[in-house]
């Protein structure tokens, strides 16, 4: 191994790591929350409200607790890329990074039809930036939005438009385009 590869290696392997963490969270979540939903219920239905309710049960309140438990499983799923987005960019600014203006070169939207209802548009985004320690840089991440276009997104990737990115200063590869807006899943552990 030649020098720094060692580090790479580890740096790779952690981000694999980080990444597989996530998936297990994704898939544990609803099942967890759907759990505790049906517990919360169990207990109100059969322990907390026969005691006003002159002893008899409510079942339905199981059913309550495990639609409560699915929904917030799935707000979890779905607003976790932004928590990762922000955690992302709350830790590189703490250490030892680059932040640069790209100039965005391509933003391509693809609409994709349900054939059940509903649609999502998935945005390509295509950066440049002049690195002061690299040199020339580019760079292509995804963006994911549910519904027809995302008008608010568009005018902020808009080709020509200027981003500001930030990246670890040895690794501008791992670079996050800082809006507010979080990427694909798969973009933030590259």
């Amino acid at each position: 191994m030649g020098p720094g590869q060692d580090g790479d290696v580890s740096a790779s392997v952690a981000r694999a790591g980080r990444g597989r963490l996530w998936a297990v969270a994704i898939l544990v979540s609803p099942a967890a929350t759907t759990f505790g939903g049906m517990v919360a219920g169990a207990w109100l239905g059969y322990d907390v409200a026969p005691r006003y309710d002159g002893g008899h049960d409510v079942q339905w309140l199981l059913l309550v607790g495990a639609i409560a438990g699915v929904t917030a499983g799935l707000t979890i799923g779905h607003r976790g890329r932004g928590w990762v987005q922000a955690w992302r960019l709350h830790r590189m600014r703490r250490r030892d990074t680059v932040t640069v203006t790209a100039t965005v070169r391509q933003a391509t939207p693809r609409v994709i039809h349900n054939p059940r209802g509903g649609s999502v548009t998935v945005y390509w985004v295509r950066v440049g930036w002049r690195d002061p320690l690299a040199g020339d840089q580019s760079g292509l991440r995804q963006y994911k939005f549910y519904g027809r276009r995302a008008p608010a997104f568009e005018a902020q990737v808009h080709p020509g438009a200027q981003v500001p990115v930030v990246h670890p200063a040895t690794h501008p590869n791992r670079f996050v385009i800082d809006v507010p807006y979080a990427p694909t899943m798969a973009d933030q552990f590259i």
